[in-house]
């Protein structure tokens, strides 16, 4: 392969993947033996201009166009958009102007940047990545010596371009997107960019106790006002709760904050202010519905993800012995076939991508992700619970329903939940503890998204509702409980009862058995006992006329009541599985052989 050649192979790659995180690219002149590749020869741009007509306005997500630029313009650098289309913004660090000492200059006097993707540039810099709030953020050249802020009508050269040095830029070990996701960008950088910010000596006091929920609502007033988003005021009334308030108030107070005021109109003056808080909140008009409006608005048919298990906008649980019950073996199947579009235990699934919150570690969930054939799979995301430490719970949800909806996903699954929650000791036992660690999962499940979570069976166990270690409250909050247990009596290894408490309609019990094609229905436990000893009966009756035999044979060989075989027999009988010789009279038995 030729050099142009390996080298455009490495940038349409490059571009393709941009694409794949649903941002916008074009290309650039690149750079050619020490110099820019475009024609002029006193050229200073470093191969960082835009080679189509109209520049970063010709940036495009479609494939076909980026393939067919890049087989013209082979060596051509990679143009990645910032802006609220792609949901960028990106700060750009110069190690030439001093970028790198204004930057902590500015983490000293605000505070330090998240972690989140970042770009090494050719010249030794750094591009960091952040999520878009949703309004306008301009870009700002010279924010601080060697710092700019990349926005809406700009762009940065992408990872995998070249550049004048020699090097190439690439993206730091473990701060891609694929590792780390887009971080939202700090309220204090915003306040820097944007004409409208409130003053930074107002800001920086600590806000006391009896400030707190009407402070906050002021700065989320004041956000709104300035049209951001529901995600971007909560991320930032979140950061400064835990930053200014004395002491900080739970993360789900502030987050109902953050709901409230967004309840508002992007872009409204005076939404909120301290003093008038308390007022505002009683006056706001409440969205109260009547039957027929709820007609109208509520699906007509539960919009099942997988029926009757897990439905869009609302929460399962699902409970079981550790280590014993197959808890998770159960769900990453379920999760296989919803990923494939695929029946699951005889009933549909709605295709989607799912996101899977797991407290075990990379080498063991492996295995369980491998025997559900989810190893390798694109479309199914997973979080370990090791990766969140450090962050509260409700931070934990806000990123993983951001998350969702940046992958377009409709399934998120919490295994377990009181392991991502924190609740240490007897907290799992307290109504006050289990609800608060819901509260989280029941706003993103108002926002339209199934979420299933899974908890550990009480030593004693129980009915289906009160079997789950700690308080029942978990189980009278969700909307679906299922109870994973071996079943009674001589049952093979790889068989599951599944007890069901359902606010819609489901089988209250059902027996599923594991095989090597995944799970299969096996059917309620009396009708499976049925069908057991049908296969019993059947087993033992001979596969050919010729050794046909009498009932009083199969009563001997079956060691089952006379009744009860007979009525066996003439199931067996009805559903063509077996024939019958023989008058039934003395001399001539009926005779019973297997087809």
């Amino acid at each position: 392969m030729c050099a142009d050649e390996s080298m455009k192979n490495r940038k349409l790659k490059s571009a393709l993947r941009a694409v794949r995180r649903d941002w916008y690219v074009f290309p650039l002149h690149g750079v050619q033996d020490g110099k820019c590749a475009c024609a002029d020869p006193d050229c200073d741009r470093a191969g960082k201009h835009p080679l189509t007509a109209h520049g970063f306005k010709d940036a495009t997500r479609d494939a076909a166009q980026i393939r067919d630029w890049w087989n013209r313009w082979p060596t051509a650098n990679l143009g990645i958009v910032t802006g609220k289309a792609g949901g960028l913004v990106v700060l750009d660090i110069d190690l030439r102007h001093r970028g790198i000492e204004s930057l902590k200059e500015l983490e000293r006097q605000y505070q330090r940047l998240p972690i989140g993707p970042c770009v090494r540039t050719g010249s030794g810099g750094e591009h960091r990545y952040f999520s878009h709030p949703g309004f306008t953020v301009n870009s700002k050249i010279g924010l601080r010596p060697g710092v700019d802020l990349r926005g809406d009508g700009g762009y940065v050269v992408g990872a995998g371009s070249d550049h004048l040095s020699g090097n190439r830029y690439l993206w730091k070990y473990g701060r891609k997107p694929s590792d780390i996701g887009l971080p939202a960008i700090p309220l204090w950088l915003l306040e820097l960019v944007c004409e409208q910010k409130p003053t930074r000596t107002q800001s920086e006091k600590s806000i006391p106790e009896g400030l707190r929920n009407s402070t906050l609502a002021s700065l989320g007033g004041a956000m709104r006002s300035r049209g951001m988003t529901h995600e971007a005021i909560e991320a930032a009334l979140l950061e400064d709760n835990r930053r200014r308030c004395d002491p900080p108030l739970q993360d789900a107070e502030v987050i109902a904050i953050a709901r409230s005021i967004s309840q508002y109109a992007p872009g409204s003056r005076n939404i909120v202010s301290a003093s008038s808080y308390e007022r505002e909140e009683a006056e706001r008009k409440l969205l109260f519905r009547t039957g027929k409006e709820i007609a109208k608005e509520a699906a007509v048919e539960v919009p099942w993800i997988s029926s009757p298990w897990v439905a869009a906008g609302a929460i399962t649980e699902v409970d079981g012995k550790v280590k014993l019950a197959g808890k998770t073996t159960f769900l990453t199947h379920l999760v296989c076939a919803v990923l494939d579009g695929s029946s699951f235990l005889g009933e549909p699934t709605s295709q989607s991508k799912v996101i899977y919150l797991t407290e075990q570690g990379l080498t063991t969930f492996r295995i369980a992700m491998e025997r559900a054939g989810l190893l390798g799979r694109p479309d199914f995301t997973v979080l370990f619970w090791t990766d969140t430490a450090g962050m509260s719970w409700p931070s934990v949800v806000c990123a993983a329903v951001a998350e969702s909806k940046r992958r377009r996903t409709k399934l998120l699954v919490v295994d377990t939940l009181p392991q991502f929650a924190g609740l240490p000791g007897d907290a799992e036992n307290l109504a006050g503890s289990a609800l608060e660690a819901l509260k989280p999962l029941q706003l993103a499940a108002a926002e339209g998204l199934a979420i299933v979570i899974v908890r550990h069976e009480r030593k004693s166990g129980g009915s289906v509702g009160d079997s789950g270690r700690g308080s029942s409250a978990f189980a009278g909050a969700v909307d679906i409980v299922l109870s994973i247990r071996r079943p009674e009596g001589n049952q093979p290894r790889n068989v599951r009862l599944i007890q069901t408490l359902s606010r819609f309609d489901a089988p209250e019990e059902l027996l599923v058995e594991l095989t090597e094609e995944g799970y299969r229905s096996i059917g309620a436990p009396g009708e499976a006992a049925k069908e057991r000893q049908a296969v019993d009966v059947l087993s033992a009756i001979p596969n050919s006329e010729k050794n046909a035999a009498t009932f009083e044979d199969l009563s001997g060989r079956t060691g089952k009541k006379r009744a009860h075989l007979q009525r066996l027999l003439d199931a067996l009988a009805k559903d063509e599985k077996i024939s019958r010789l023989g008058e039934g009279r003395k001399g001539d038995p009926f005779r019973y052989f297997r087809h």
